[in-house]
């Protein structure tokens, strides 16, 4: 008896710990930022505390002084992920601020975790809007629970859906409540009137702040931000985008003017001059900062220009100091922001379009912080914590499971690891110096292995995207022959054991066909049941490689198509989803199911009346809607899913949400081990809930996730079920 009991109790345990599995997710630490930094910030009297913040990537906080970052212990609390700028608290080193799309939040632990703090402000979660972006938050020198927080917004982030730009808000009581003290230019309340820096003036000019409106200069208030005043005499234009303080002179100001380089004001702003000895012409001049210990040494970004300069006689003389560094991207250095250690003078960083750099010396030598160099010889990274892709897909090469492919926006186009994810390259020959990724495709020849990749995320901007091919295995790669028109291909699917026949969808959301590996493309038509020719096709895919390679399938907004002789003939799969033949905002994604013949994976992407989420073909017939809004908590957003290859009932879904609006409600991964009947959550170790990818590897043994700006995540998969 005794012994039954034993053996039923550590049966129970067993059960619990099975039922009690999580998947931990940890940075796939893919090099550099990969998106827009925003924001960084030297903790007052602690060189080794940093945070940085991005236009759509979350908070990242090294303790290190920049050498590691985190982001899973640095976002807690947030309820977005547009970041601007961080204002320390002067009374208490544990406590610090952000601003953000979203409003001020605090954080009391050090920026461990953060708390909304915009009582008083309008109501947030308003769809597709931004009600009170905040790009500043400052403390009354004179008060220290007298709070002011600016309304802007410095990367001028979707003007036309933000509200209250120009705003200053107002809090008596440490930022529990806020009033509505003034508007900046009267009369103007939305994105009309954009503050992108402000600051108070040094010593014991407590009621005296400026700051820099672009489009109408700089503005002045001597009543603690009521009235506000232009004092732009001698500024050549009013297309004024940041400006520095002096840390002790409250008459001495810089400001930076787009393609016209500093000026400097010794009256308060009364009288303007050109300081731009030194400084080559043009370009935008987004930030500028003065050293706290040493105000004649300034920092300026000439962004377009790829350039950062010097100071060290208080902005009469520049040199150059950054212009391109070592950085895995391999392109310009698009510059954005810059913070310096308020205690010391050489301690700089400063922000990029894909990474963070750093000098100990006063800018005679960079560093990337965002990024490790692995291999010289071979050009391979990996990051240090923060990273800021907008994700869209991860690939395996199933002949190669040691290599495999990631793909984001902006400059994501293929980080190609060769190691199983120790590291990556980033810059390959042949390739565009920037633009997206979409999708790859594998095919195996004697001796060699094809790569097919879609380039063009965002094909509006970049007119050398395409399907791009490489015959040595993803070392060199070339441009593709593309339909007529089109700049940028989204999906890419070629035989697997036929490299010359190709299927790729163009950016007219056309689907094409080539016979000759690229060498031209044919326009393939698809009927939908209406009779009408199909206009809105998103991806194409075959079959898994263990089952029929001629079986091909194409999603578009009104369903699924099917061919099962290589493309010769195309039909409309009876009862498949559809998202609305006539809903511009739906679509559909389709994947292989490997653990079933013929199997389909279908995720239905804003489909009209509920019919949104994950629905499956197991080669017969469809099932009913898996997962989605109003249907086992999951909610709306899923836009992708992915099945274990060793086990058909163990699914995850990917939520993501657009930014765009005040709050992200995108509830990150969903899992289930019975088919779909019951979900759960695993969101353990991720910094952002915002999830667009999810991919097994092909042996099942581990599941990298892409979110929408904080780059990709990994965890191992146990083998429950």
């Amino acid at each position: 008896m005794h012994k039954l009991l034993l053996i039923l109790v550590c049966a129970f345990m067993f059960q619990v710990r099975v039922v009690a599995e999580v998947l931990h997710w940890e940075p796939l630490l893919e090099p550099g930022v990969g998106g827009a930094v925003t924001a960084l910030a030297v903790a007052p009297g602690d060189s080794q505390r940093v945070f940085v913040g991005g236009d759509m990537l979350g908070v990242g906080r090294s303790v290190d002084g920049g050498k590691h970052w985190t982001q899973a212990d640095a976002n807690a609390g947030l309820k977005t992920g547009e970041i601007a700028e961080f204002t320390f608290d002067p009374a208490d080193s544990n406590c610090v601020w952000v601003a953000t799309m979203d409003g001020p939040y605090r954080s009391r632990d050090r920026g461990r975790s953060w708390s909304q703090r915009r009582e008083g402000l309008p109501p947030d979660g308003q769809w597709t809007k931004y009600s009170a972006p905040i790009q500043k938050i400052l403390f009354d020198p004179a008060d220290a629970r007298h709070l002011l927080a600016f309304g802007g917004n410095k990367r001028r982030f979707d003007d036309e859906k933000c509200f209250n730009y120009g705003a200053v808000w107002e809090s008596q009581d440490d930022g529990e409540d806020w009033v509505l003290r003034s508007r900046i230019i009267p009369g103007l309340m939305n994105h009309e009137v954009n503050i992108t820096c402000v600051a108070y003036a040094a010593g014991g000019h407590f009621q005296t702040l400026f700051a820099a409106v672009e489009g109408y200069g700089v503005m002045r208030s001597d009543d603690n931000g009521t009235g506000w005043r232009h004092v732009n005499l001698g500024l050549p234009s009013n297309a004024v985008i940041s400006l520095a303080v002096h840390p002790t002179d409250p008459e001495t100001i810089w400001v930076t003017l787009d393609q016209l380089g500093v000026f400097k004001s010794t009256n308060g702003g009364l009288q303007w001059t050109a300081a731009t000895n030194g400084l080559t012409s043009g370009g935008r001049w987004d930030s500028i900062a003065v050293a706290p210990s040493k105000p004649e040494v300034l920092y300026v970004n000439a962004s377009t220009q790829t350039k950062t300069f010097r100071s060290t006689d208080g902005g009469e003389h520049w040199g150059p100091v950054l212009s391109n560094g070592d950085n895995p991207y391999g392109m310009s250095l698009v510059t954005s922001c810059l913070a310096m250690d308020p205690q010391d003078a050489s301690n700089v960083y400063i922000g990029t379009y894909v990474s963070i750099y750093h000098s100990t010396n006063g800018g005679r030598s960079w560093q990337d912080a965002s990024a490790t160099q692995v291999d010289p010889a071979l050009n391979t990274w990996r990051g240090t914590g923060y990273e800021g892709l907008v994700c869209e897909n991860y690939t395996w090469n199933p002949y190669d499971l040691n290599m495999s492919i990631g793909q984001a926006m902006d400059d994501g186009k293929l980080l190609v690891s060769r190691d199983d994810l120790r590291s990556w390259r980033v810059h390959h020959k042949g390739l565009p110096e920037y633009s997206g990724g979409g999708e790859v495709s594998f095919c195996r020849e004697v001796g060699q292995t094809t790569i097919y990749a879609a380039l063009g995320t965002q094909t509006a901007w970049f007119t050398q995207d395409g399907v791009f091919k490489s015959g040595d295995n993803g070392e060199t790669w070339a441009l593709t022959t593309r339909p007529e028109k089109n700049k940028g291909a989204v999906s890419v699917y070629a035989f697997p054991d036929d490299p010359d026949k190709v299927f790729a969808v163009f950016a007219d959301h056309q689907l094409y066909s080539s016979s000759d590996g690229g060498g031209r493309w044919t326009a393939v038509t698809l009927q939908n049941p209406n009779g009408k020719a199909e206009i809105s096709v998103v991806n194409v895919t075959g079959d898994s490689l263990t089952h029929q390679p001629a079986r091909i399938y194409a999603a578009a907004r009104g369903g699924i198509y099917a061919s099962a002789d290589g493309g010769g003939a195309w039909t409309y799969m009876t009862n498949s989803p559809s998202a609305g033949f006539d809903w511009p905002w739906g679509y559909l994604r389709v994947k292989a199911d490997p653990t079933r013949a013929g199997g389909l994976l279908v995720v239905n992407v804003n489909g009209l009346n509920g019919s949104d989420g994950l629905y499956r073909f197991d080669g017969t017939t469809w099932s009913g809607k898996l997962a989605g809004s109003y249907n086992n908590n999951i909610g709306a957003g899923i836009t992708d899913a992915a099945v274990d290859p060793r086990n058909g009932n163990h699914l995850l879904v990917a939520c993501n949400q657009q930014p765009f609006q005040d709050i992200s409600i995108s509830t990150g991964i969903w899992e289930t081990w019975d088919g779909g009947k019951t979900w759960s959550q695993q969101n353990q170790g991720l910094g952002l809930l915002r999830v667009k990818s999810v991919a097994f590897r092909p042996d099942g043994a581990e599941v990298v996730i892409g979110t929408n700006g904080g780059g990709f995540y990994v965890a191992r998969v146990g083998g429950r079920g």
